[in-house]
């Protein structure tokens, strides 16, 4: 039998400690799970996660490092290319509508963990961080503002950027913390979410502001 090498063993050891934080957080908030159901899921000693991180803390920012480099990879692969061009507002919104929906509910654990651990300490959120979230908001901003001439308020980008800002605050709310205590009066699935976000960003997008 080949022993494998030690940095493989290494790698794999490290991704059974994500994965099995990953799956423990679809049921349960990050701050209830301790080091030891990390462990016992990814089925490796104590000691093992400790050559490898320091805490707890440190394994969410490296699981969303990577939640945040396949999120980055799809908005690349949504927004790219030219199969935009031409294609009216009305279209437009619904689709980049969707595609926020469905990056907000896929790995929602990881998501909803780390937006909260970085707001309750901020200072973990490294410039590089907050500009690779940027990056990537400004690419779907982009793409909702196209040519601009549809977009009726007197600043096109920057509706386009709030539009973005809108839907995210809306996405976070509904999906992330759909369990928060403030009852929810509109329900429904994520079907209904992206038909009257939709409808509420090209209300926004094509007013003319005057309030007639």
């Amino acid at each position: 039998m080949v022993e494998q090498p030690k940095q493989a063993r290494s790698e794999r050891t490290l991704h059974r400690i994500l994965d099995a934080t990953e799956a423990l957080l679809e049921t349960q908030p990050f701050d209830r799970l301790s080091i030891q159901d990390i462990t016992g899921r990814a089925g490796i000693a104590t000691g093992s996660f400790y050559t490898r991180f320091e805490n707890k803390a440190a394994v969410l920012e490296v699981l969303f490092d990577r939640y945040l480099k396949d999120t980055e990879r799809i908005v690349d692969e949504a927004t790219g290319g030219d199969r935009w061009s031409g294609l009216p507002l009305k279209q437009r919104v619904p689709c980049l509508c969707e595609l926020m929906v469905r990056t907000f509910r896929a790995r929602r654990g990881v998501s909803r963990s780390a937006q909260l651990h970085y707001l309750r300490f901020p200072e973990h959120a490294s410039a590089e961080l907050r500009e690779r979230l940027g990056t990537s908001y400004e690419k779907i901003a982009r793409v909702m503002l196209g040519d601009g001439h549809e977009i009726m308020h007197s600043d096109p980008r920057l509706a386009a950027h709030f539009a973005v800002q809108l839907a995210t605050a809306i996405c976070r709310a509904r999906i992330l913390f759909s369990d928060h205590p403030v009852p929810d009066s509109v329900g429904g699935g994520d079907d209904l979410l992206v038909k009257e976000l939709s409808r509420a960003l090209l209300g926004y997008l094509t007013a003319d502001g005057s309030g007639r």
